[in-house]
């Protein structure tokens, strides 16, 4: 998937030495996770959807499914349709791309329907919509896949040195289960801290299982058992034994306050 984006946005930006002198710069635009596009009704799963800009926030889709990549003003109720040489690679960052247009290209029509984005071009009716959350257990693997945003935040998670020394080094097996929603701010914010720290453990003495919940229906079965009110919060094990959680402030340093629930202090 990640290869596939490089390429499109390398192949983009090939091209980019042609654009007329004058272009608007409208700034820097990061992958996002948050959404999904459907076209002619069916989502279409090699979209990128890219979140960012300067001034009014801007969404910036680029996919085979149309005709041309475009940009979505919500503030403005605006699209506008792009040429590939608009769009040029970041050379820092392989999940950002960088977009600078004439800025007489006018695009179809935008239609805000709730939570849905609406606009047609040429044959093809599009919406861009909340993205499916992702549900049920979760490998960190599957997690980071999913969500760009919780790669970067991740990657740039510094976790304490002296606690995850003492994560290496305690005696027997603990099991932390992390319930979260992908739909939730505060989870984007906080999980991927605890996601560095069992990436830096490599499943040593700790096994980490997340677990996705829905947002709009309520908890699912397993939460619920586990009498989860709200997440993030991350359910702390020994021997099936609950040990602890980890909620609220906590997850300021998720690895400082596993050691204090593994060695009970």
């Amino acid at each position: 998937m990640m290869r596939t984006l490089i390429a499109v946005v390398a192949a983009l930006a090939a091209t980019f030495g042609a654009q007329a002198a004058g272009a608007v710069d409208e700034g820097r635009f990061l992958l996002a996770g948050h959404f999904q596009l459907r076209v002619n009704g069916k989502v279409e799963p090699d979209a990128r959807l890219f979140w960012g800009g300067q001034g009014v926030p801007r969404l910036l889709v680029v996919t085979p499914a149309l005709s041309r990549p475009v940009m979505i003003i919500a503030g403005e109720k605006r699209v506008v349709a792009l040429a590939p040489a608009d769009i040029v690679a970041d050379p820092s960052d392989p999940e950002a791309a960088l977009v600078r247009r004439s800025g007489t290209d006018a695009g179809p029509s935008l239609e805000i329907d709730g939570a849905k984005l609406k606009f047609t071009l040429g044959a093809a009716r599009a919406a861009v919509e909340p993205r499916d959350p992702l549900l049920g257990d979760a490998t960190p693997e599957r997690l980071l896949a999913y969500m760009p945003e919780y790669r970067r935040n991740a990657a740039a998670y510094a976790p304490q040195i002296g606690a995850m020394r003492m994560l290496e080094s305690l005696p027997g097996k603990a099991e932390v289960v992390v319930y979260f929603g992908t739909w939730c701010p505060h989870c984007e914010h906080f999980v991927p801290r605890l996601l560095k720290v069992a990436q830096s453990l490599h499943g040593k003495r700790i096994v980490f299982r997340f677990h996705g919940v829905p947002g709009t229906a309520g908890f699912d079965d397993d939460a619920k058992r586990a009498n989860v009110q709200a997440v993030p919060v991350a359910i702390v094990r020994r021997d099936g034994q609950v040990l602890g959680r980890i909620g609220g402030e906590k997850w300021e340093q998720p690895e400082a306050a596993l050691d204090g629930i593994l060695l009970g202090y």
